[in-house]
């Protein structure tokens, strides 16, 4: 969540219809972190190129 998200929050409700975005979005972008960090470790050990 970025900082302007929640200075641009007027009230508690704004804040907490942020975060709930943000935890919506969440397992796509673990699955995501995974992906690129597999990727990278086998760039690294050149494996399966």
């Amino acid at each position: 969540m970025s900082e302007e998200s929640l200075q641009g929050a007027n009230s508690r409700d704004d804040v907490e219809q942020i975060l709930s975005v943000d935890e919506e979005e969440l397992p796509g972008l673990l699955e995501e972190k995974r992906r690129r960090e597999e990727l990278s470790r086998q760039i690294a050990f050149g494996e399966g190129l």
